[in-house]
């Protein structure tokens, strides 16, 4: 039986964290099977908060946590694995863990990556990315002369369970848009998710509709009751620079949120449309989870997630490809030359105003999309897609 590492930030509450608890549950599936011997390494990401709650993602967390144990051998020296799978970036990679090392990475929302990470790419065995976007920003930098494989992120299970309890948020105003995402900045300009420019575009367009509102389900890092208090405070910087009125309501939802209250919000009857003026997308998970719960899409018509959206329609937000800001260049992820989309304001406005208006044809997109995306982009599915890259390698 061989032994298998996985080295991931599966317990940190992050984008990254969630890609990494799908590919531990898949390997979970292997070990309690008796068809690998596993070993978790738990990483951090950045600054975001970490879970020990073994009850979190239906019980997940627990059993990291059983297959989390000592890493080193009688010698107390780092264990050689078969089989190592990395789910950072590719600079933390370490080819030296394993016999057959495995690199998985949403690389960057640019058009370009590190060129370095060629070299880490080529120093591994097999790279698996979650897009082709992700993909062809590796293949335009450089020479990748290993396996480069897709294999998309799974939408959670709970969006699959039919008749669900509904919980009542509470919103105030019955035609809501809806943003599900970090704050990746504090200037506006820096932000990738680009959440600015939708808070000042719903502001601007329904400064006098009492019947819509905004809900942002966001943070700035962390869970925290600090991190609240914080990013309440950046919120209300924000909506004094494009809100002069009352209108339009803005509801933030910030913290830990179970799987299955995530998928109550998407399914929140005043949840009319999903917003995501985003500047680049490894994937886009929140879109994906929007698109399955059947909630039409307003998004960027660039980067990771026209994988999977353009699988159907959804309004697509104009752009223009341009540099990234110098303040955002850390020589590491962002690099200088490289670009990222930036979303027509007018163009959303419009959008968002047609909608307002009619919904019926974007309804109807949503829901034809939402049958295929269940399909194709279930936990079963993505499992299949993860055997035909690694079974032969364990």
């Amino acid at each position: 039986m061989n032994t298998v590492l996985f080295k991931a930030p599966m317990l940190t509450m992050s984008g990254y964290g969630v890609h990494a608890r799908q590919v531990a549950r898949y390997l979970i599936e292997k070990a309690e099977a008796k068809q690998i011997d596993l070993y978790f390494e738990p990483v951090r990401w950045g600054d975001t908060s970490w879970t020990l709650d073994g009850s979190m993602f239906d019980g997940l967390v627990k059993k990291v946590m059983k297959y989390t144990r000592p890493i080193v051998d009688q010698n107390n020296e780092r264990m050689k694995f078969d089989v190592s799978i990395q789910l950072i970036l590719p600079n933390e990679w370490t080819p030296s863990d394993a016999k057959f090392n495995v690199g998985i990475t949403a690389g960057v929302e640019t058009d370009k990556c590190n060129p370095l990470w060629i070299d880490n790419c080529n120093a591994m065995d097999l790279v698996i990315v979650p897009s082709t976007f992700t993909e062809s920003t590796f293949r335009a930098t450089g020479d990748i002369k290993k396996p480069l494989h897709v294999v998309p992120e799974s939408y959670t299970p709970a969006l699959a369970i039919p008749n669900p309890t509904p919980v009542d948020f509470g919103f105030s105003t019955p035609f809501n848009f809806l943003i599900v995402s970090q704050l990746t900045a504090n200037h506006s300009g820096l932000d990738r998710k680009n959440i600015f420019a939708a808070l000042k575009a719903v502001c601007e367009t329904f400064k006098n509709d009492e019947e819509v509102g905004l809900v942002i389900k966001t943070n700035s890092g962390r869970g925290s009751k600090i991190d609240r208090l914080t990013t309440i405070d950046k919120f209300r910087q924000m909506l004094s620079a494009v809100r002069k009125d009352a209108f339009p309501k803005i509801h933030l939802v910030h913290g830990e949120l179970s799987d299955s209250h995530m998928a109550d919000l998407y399914r929140d009857p005043s949840i009319r449309a999903f917003v995501s003026p985003t500047r680049g997308e490894g994937y886009g998970l929140p879109i994906l989870e929007a698109a399955v719960a059947g909630v039409p899409v307003i998004a960027t018509d660039w980067s990771g997630h026209l994988d999977f959206m353009n699988k159907g329609k959804f309004v697509k937000i104009g752009y223009e490809l341009q540099l990234i800001p110098d303040q955002k260049i850390d020589k590491n992820i962002w690099m200088r030359g490289s670009r990222w989309a930036c979303p027509n304001e007018n163009h959303l406005k419009t959008a968002l105003k047609k909608f307002r208006q009619s919904s019926d044809i974007p309804k109807e997109w949503a829901t034809k999309l939402s049958e295929t995306l269940k399909e194709e982009y279930s936990f079963e599915r993505i499992r299949d897609m993860y055997d035909a890259v690694l079974n032969e390698h364990f």
